[in-house]
């Protein structure tokens, strides 16, 4: 039995368009923005503002993933083609393409191109090695060694997406680099990422290729 009720809102109301009002005009405009903003509040605030709508930032986030998920496949269709793709690269076929899978699940991939072996074989004096934290649509933590060309400026020799920032997984991807390297580095640069460093000299006392003075400069 009812015995009383109070008619009054304890939260404020949602005043917000809904997924509903997007019409074409606005999907398609969505589509061009979205590459100039990775930002969800300010597209959302852009599409408001040239609409007059008032769509809340989770509703074009969701319009985002689609058009994403339509135009590039699911997330979890991405680890099989992006392999597919860089088997049927050309500029692989004279380069190195490694790939771990478990439970048919890509693990780790580590890849170098003809430009990129060229880049190593000519510039192997200074070694930049770094690593972002899983702000890739694989979610995975990208590993990149760079080189310093003839003019000064950086020139990616080596890419590797990887499982973990776990030292074995380091050591995996750098032996994979150290069997495509010829020559000795004399500088080497990395982050202060324990291990990453500790992979680098295990590598080192193992292989003697980077046995030189080694100097190590850390950066945050």
């Amino acid at each position: 039995m009812l015995d009383n009720y109070s008619n009054i809102h304890n939260h404020r109301l949602f005043n917000h368009d809904t997924g509903s009002t997007i019409s074409q005009i606005i999907l398609e405009r969505i589509k061009v923005l979205l590459p100039i903003s990775r930002d969800i509040v300010a597209l959302t605030k852009a599409i408001n503002d040239e609409f007059n709508t008032n769509f809340h930032r989770r509703t074009i986030y969701y319009q985002t993933r689609k058009i994403t998920e339509k135009d590039q496949g699911k997330p979890t269709e991405d680890a099989t083609n992006l392999i597919e793709l860089l088997k049927e690269d050309p500029n692989i076929k004279d380069g190195c393409l490694k790939v771990e899978i478990k439970d048919n699940k890509l693990k780790s991939v580590c890849f170098m191109t003809n430009q990129m072996k060229d880049l190593l074989s000519t510039f192997n004096d200074v070694l930049v090695l770094d690593t972002t934290h899983k702000v890739n649509r694989f979610n995975l933590p990208l590993f990149d060694i760079a080189v310093i060309n003839n003019l000064g400026k950086t020139a990616i020799c080596f890419l590797a997406l990887l499982q973990d920032q776990k030292t074995s997984t380091f050591v995996w991807a750098l032996n994979h680099f150290k069997n495509q390297m010829q020559g000795n580095p004399k500088v080497i640069f990395s982050d202060d990422d324990d291990a990453l460093t500790k992979g680098k000299l295990f590598l080192i006392d193992i292989s003697l290729l980077f046995y030189l003075s080694e100097l190590f400069f850390r950066f945050s």
